[in-house]
């Protein structure tokens, strides 16, 4: 009878605490993002917090692989599709990159999407691997090394991200360079919230302007809508250099330049402030 209890008890536990797959198929991720940038003087040149949601809207099936629909607030971001171990992603399904890999063992190096980073790769060392469990389910952790000249390294959990930098990071080139953080605020997934705490009555979308073409020939169209107006838009390079500042009193504002480079163009209209990376080839 011992015996029988036993076993019981195992299938019980195994039922409970079952292992998670590697990405969720209904999820929202509420981060809080904050950016700071001084001049070469010492001025401030910004001071911004802003919240976002990362959620998944639906899917679609391409040559049987089933990809979910990623959107910041309501703007498409990129395709997520998963194996057994990784997760893809992309703004076109023909063309993905690994976002997670949960295959990594201690020792294992892994190479973060950094196209702007200007020291390098952002290749880090795992440091420790672990499980932890949550939501009543055991979840493998991976911790990674700091990033260089910064406080924290990436810490991934299966079925939820990386929690160290707002469950989902598509170009860690700023959070791991710049003085900026992303905040897991929580996860949840089919109503139920799985890790972090959502305070209710929060709105954690800001309206994102859309800049486009992005890469650019030189001509950068911005749809303002959803600021108030007027608008004031302010275009860096990415050590901070000034390169122009313009007013707009329509929801409609175009850029010409001939200067190729990486800019940063941070959109303010007193209240809601967006900082947008933007490519002239």
């Amino acid at each position: 009878m011992k015996i029988l209890n036993v076993m019981l008890m195992l299938i019980v536990f195994t039922t409970t605490a079952q292992s998670q797959g590697v990405f969720p198929d209904n999820g929202s991720w509420y981060r809080k993002y904050h950016s700071i940038a001084w001049g070469h003087g010492g001025e401030v040149l910004w001071d911004i917090t802003t919240y976002n949601t990362y959620r998944i809207n639906g899917d679609t099936l391409i040559n049987g692989n089933t990809f979910y629909k990623l959107y910041d607030g309501n703007a498409f971001a990129v395709y997520i599709t998963t194996d057994s171990l990784k997760v893809y992603c992309g703004e076109d399904p023909g063309n993905l990159r690994v976002l997670f890999d949960y295959g990594l063992e201690a020792g294992d190096s892994f190479e973060f999407y950094g196209p702007d980073y200007p020291y390098g790769t952002l290749n880090q060392t795992v440091n420790m691997v672990d499980s932890v469990m949550i939501g009543g389910v055991m979840r493998k952790r991976i911790h990674f090394q700091n990033f260089s000249g910064y406080g924290s390294g990436p810490l991934l959990i299966e079925g939820i991200g990386d929690v160290h930098f707002g469950g989902i990071e598509l170009n860690y080139s700023y959070v791991a360079w710049y003085a900026n953080t992303t905040t897991l605020l929580c996860f949840n997934s089919n109503g139920t919230n799985i890790y972090g705490e959502c305070t209710t009555g929060i709105s954690y979308s800001n309206p994102a302007p859309r800049v486009y073409p992005n890469p650019s020939a030189g001509h950068i169209g911005i749809d303002l809508s959803g600021f108030s107006l007027p608008v004031t838009i302010t275009m860096l390079t990415t050590d901070g250099r000034l390169t122009g500042t313009w007013k707009s009193a329509d929801d409609r504002f175009q850029i010409f330049s001939r200067n190729k480079g990486t800019y940063l163009l941070v959109i303010s209209d007193g209240s809601i402030r967006s900082v947008q990376r933007v490519v002239i080839l």
